[in-house]
C-alpha cells in the first residue's frame, strides 16, 4: 500500500485533527519567531567609558524612546494614559524619555535635543518631594494593575535610579549644582526601608531596591538593576563612598539570588519574597524583558568584572536561540495567566465568604 492509499484510508475526523495540529504548529512557530524578531534587537548596551567620571551614553541604549509616539503636557513632559487609572506623569517614563533624547544629543549635538533633555531634568528638580526624613522622592499617584496592596502615593527604586542618571548628565552638561543636589537627595532614598518611605527592602539579610514597594516583595529584576545604574552613576561623578556601598550591597544580593531568576529555559520577571494564595506562581519575563535582562547583565559584568553576570547573560541569551525554550515560555506564560486569574478568584471568594 503506497502513501497515497494510506492517507486515503485515514478517517475524516483524524484527518481534521492532523490538519488542525499542523495549522496550530505553523501558527505557533510563526508567532514565536515573529515575537523574537521584534524583541531580539530591542535595546543595545553601551559599554564604552563605563568607569569614566564624564558620563555620556547611558548603559542601555534608549534612543528609540525619543521617537516613540506618546502623549505630552503643554511643557513637553511625557504623560501616560492608564485607561481606568487615568492620565498620569510617570517618573520612569520621563527619565527614559530624557535618556533617549540624550542619546540623540550625543550623536547630533543639536540644541533642540539639549533643550528637550534639560526640560525633563528640570521637571525632576521641580517635582521631587522631600520626606520627613529629609531624602527626596518622586511619587506615583496611581496604582498599577495587578498590585492591590500599594499605598498611594508610592515610590519606585527604578524611578529614583534613572532620575539620578538624568540629573547627573544635566549637571555635567550645565554645571548647575541644582541637578547634583537633587540627585543627592534622591540617592538618600536607598538608605531607607519601604516602611520608612524609601526604596530598600531587606529579605533574609539581603538588600533589594524595589521597583514596586509591595508588601509581597516582588524583587523585580530589571527595576532592581536599573536602580543600580543610577547609584553607580552617582559614584562615578562624585566618588561618594555612600553610593559605592549602596551599589555593592545591591551587587551582593544579585550575585546571591541570580539563580532564583533562572528557570532552566527562561528568566523570571521577578521572584516573590513573600508568598500567599495569589502569589505562588512567579511570572516569566516577557520576550522584551528577557532581552533587557541579558543586556543589563552584560553591563553588570562590564562594571564589576564578576563572572556570574556574564555566565547568566550568556545562558539566557542561549535560551532565546532555542525553539524549545521559546515554546516552553509560550505555554508557561499562558498557564501563568490562567492560573493567576483562578488564584485571584479563589482569594476573592475566600475573603468575601469569611465572617
Amino acid at each position: 500500500m503506497n502513501l497515497k492509499q494510506k492517507i486515503n484510508n485515514i478517517t475524516s475526523p483524524i484527518k481534521a485533527i492532523i490538519i488542525l495540529l499542523g495549522l496550530v504548529s505553523i501558527s505557533l512557530t510563526f508567532y514565536i519567531h515573529s515575537e523574537w524578531d521584534y524583541h531580539y534587537k530591542h535595546y543595545d548596551v553601551n559599554l564604552s567609558n563605563i568607569a569614566s567620571q564624564n558620563l555620556e551614553h547611558w548603559y542601555v541604549d534608549l534612543s528609540r524612546k525619543y521617537n516613540s509616539n506618546r502623549l505630552f503636557d503643554k511643557n513637553g513632559i511625557p504623560l501616560v494614559d492608564y485607561a481606568n487609572a487615568g492620565i498620569h506623569y510617570n517618573p520612569v517614563t520621563i527619565s527614559q524619555y530624557a535618556l533617549g533624547v540624550y542619546e540623540h544629543y550625543l550623536s547630533k549635538r543639536q540644541e533642540i535635543d539639549r533643550q528637550i533633555f534639560l526640560t525633563q531634568a528640570n521637571w525632576l528638580v521641580e517635582n521631587i518631594k522631600e520626606t520627613t526624613k529629609g531624602f527626596g522622592v518622586w511619587y506615583y499617584h496611581f496604582s498599577p494593575g495587578g498590585i492591590s496592596d500599594l499605598e498611594i502615593p508610592w515610590v519606585s527604586a527604578m524611578a529614583q535610579g534613572e532620575a539620578i542618571s538624568v540629573l547627573l548628565r544635566a549637571y555635567l552638561m550645565t554645571s548647575d549644582t541644582a541637578y547634583l543636589k537633587t540627585a543627592e537627595k534622591a540617592l538618600d532614598s536607598f538608605n531607607y526601608t519601604l516602611e520608612e518611605g524609601g526604596v530598600r527592602s531587606i529579605d533574609k539579610g539581603l538588600i533589594y531596591y524595589e521597583e514596586v514597594p509591595s508588601k509581597q516583595a516582588f524583587h523585580i529584576l530589571n527595576g532592581f538593576i536599573a536602580s543600580l545604574f543610577g547609584i553607580y552613576d552617582f559614584y562615578r561623578v562624585t566618588g561618594s563612598v555612600t553610593a559605592l556601598k549602596l551599589f555593592n550591597d545591591g551587587v551582593t544580593t544579585l550575585i546571591s539570588k541570580l539563580d532564583h531568576y533562572d528557570t532552566g529555559f527562561w528568566s523570571k520577571y521577578c521572584f516573590y519574597g513573600f508568598r500567599d494564595l495569589t502569589h505562588i506562581i512567579e511570572p516569566l519575563a516577557s520576550m522584551h524583558y528577557h532581552n533587557v535582562h541579558i543586556g543589563q547583565l552584560k553591563v553588570m559584568y562590564a562594571i564589576t568584572g564578576k563572572n556570574i553576570f556574564r555566565e547568566y547573560s550568556d545562558k539566557w541569551n542561549q535560551y532565546q536561540h532555542k525553539f524549545t525554550c521559546k515554546l516552553m515560555h509560550f505555554f508557561y506564560s499562558k498557564l501563568f495567566f490562567r492560573a493567576q486569574r483562578l488564584l485571584y478568584k479563589m482569594n476573592y471568594l475566600y475573603f468575601s465568604s469569611s465572617p
